[in-house]
């Protein structure tokens, strides 16, 4: 299903894992937001995307709508969509760029 519209109930899902999608979308911020939405309270989301860089050829050969994020700004944009971010590790791939690893929950219901 489309990321922004998911095709499961509230609270359906337990997990859910982002790779290497979110530099691709028009808003990501909404993409979480649905993600908050279909989880239940507890539920987990582990994301994997790229860190901010200025390799612009990118755009070009593969589409990307946004050079990568910073911890920072994903860790803040989990917040805003309602996350406890967690643990993060940011990773060397090819071309010198570098991947972060993040997961977060979904607080319980009080």
């Amino acid at each position: 299903g489309d990321l922004e519209h998911l095709p499961l109930r509230d609270g359906e899902a337990d997990f859910v894992s982002i790779n290497m999608v979110l530099h691709h979308l028009s808003s990501p911020e909404s993409a979480l937001e649905e993600v908050r939405r279909v989880l239940r309270p507890g539920g987990r989301i582990v994301i994997t995307d790229f860190d901010r860089h200025q390799n612009e050829s990118m755009r070009v050969t593969y589409g990307d709508r946004w050079l990568g994020v910073t911890e920072e700004t994903l860790r803040a944009a989990l917040q805003k969509a309602g996350f406890a971010p967690g643990d993060a590790v940011r990773t060397p791939v090819e071309k010198g760029l570098f991947i972060h690893l993040i997961q977060a929950e979904l607080p319980a219901a009080s």
